[in-house]
């Protein structure tokens, strides 16, 4: 899908950082669930999250975080909020959408109902919540935390209410800015917050993840079109069958058209980079953007 990325200034250890990290993050997140109570949303949420997952917010939160002087406590505070949120997110976006599988397993709204698959998600939001809370982070990062969250709940909000209308390419862009950019955004400023950054390379952190969150719905979108089912873990073109038009389906170009744009996403997101300093997270980073291009 077009030019591979470098920065000959960065070099990636065999070992990469955040994949360390995230090991023992996992941990932390199973962690932050009880095995021993037998309630039904405790080992629901434990499902959930052993259940595997792109861990992309997480590892952001954790590359932003090594920018500064890296709190494995703190940071990991604010990538099990992201997390958590994303889950809670995926759980009502499932009851809306009817879906039957989610990563190729059942959804709880197929098998336990409706109603407590909503109850779930707001457990989880509410787990979500306390691990901000307790991440020792000031209150500027936890208010855009929580004005991320009001974001994406307007854009979903929005985006349902307008079903089988098509918005235009540029109110799409809004919506998807909205309901998934800014929580990227929010994974890589509050990691940036947790290693007590500067305010340059947290607002360039910021620029990059929200740039990066809409490069990732829209690749996420042509997936949709073009994986099966197989692939994805989820039906496909579930969002057409629900009167969700996406960019794929709004240009004139249909596919080709908003891999175009995802390069020009892709392409800010270099520029932000650019910015930072040349660290291993830096070229962690850039083999992220490689991946989100192929």
């Amino acid at each position: 899908m077009g030019r591979q990325i470098t920065n000959e200034g960065s070099q990636v250890s065999e070992k990469r950082f955040s994949d360390t990290e995230l090991q023992q993050f996992e941990e932390f997140l199973k962690g932050c669930f009880s095995s021993k109570t037998g309630r039904f949303e405790e080992k629901a949420g434990l499902d959930l999250v052993s259940a595997g997952g792109k861990r992309l917010r997480p590892r952001l939160s954790v590359l932003a975080a090594s920018f500064g002087k890296y709190n494995r406590n703190s940071v990991f505070g604010v990538a099990g909020a992201v997390e958590l949120l994303h889950t809670a997110s995926l759980v009502h976006d499932d009851i809306i959408d009817g879906a039957d599988l989610r990563r190729g397993e059942p959804t709880i709204n197929s098998t336990e109902g409706t109603h407590v698959a909503v109850y779930t998600g707001d457990f989880l939001l509410s787990k979500a919540l306390l691990l901000l809370a307790q991440s020792g982070l000031d209150q500027a990062p936890v208010v855009e935390m929580a004005r991320a969250i009001k974001a994406m709940c307007s854009g979903e909000i929005e985006q349902y209410r307008s079903r089988f209308v098509k918005p235009t390419p540029a109110r799409y862009l809004y919506r998807v800015t909205r309901k998934t950019a800014l929580l990227f955004a929010a994974s890589c400023t509050g990691g940036a917050f947790s290693g007590k950054c500067n305010e340059k390379i947290t607002k360039a952190l910021g620029r990059f993840g929200l740039h990066f969150g809409i490069a990732f719905q829209i690749r996420d979108d042509i997936l949709d079109m073009e994986a099966s089912a197989a692939e994805t873990g989820k039906p496909a073109g579930i969002d057409e069958i629900n009167g969700v038009y996406t960019l794929p389906l709004l240009l004139p170009d249909g596919i080709e058209g908003a891999r175009n744009i995802l390069r020009r996403y892709v392409k800010k997101c270099a520029d932000e980079l650019d910015k930072l300093p040349n660290k291993p997270a830096k070229a962690e980073l850039l083999e992220l953007l490689n991946w989100l291009s192929a």
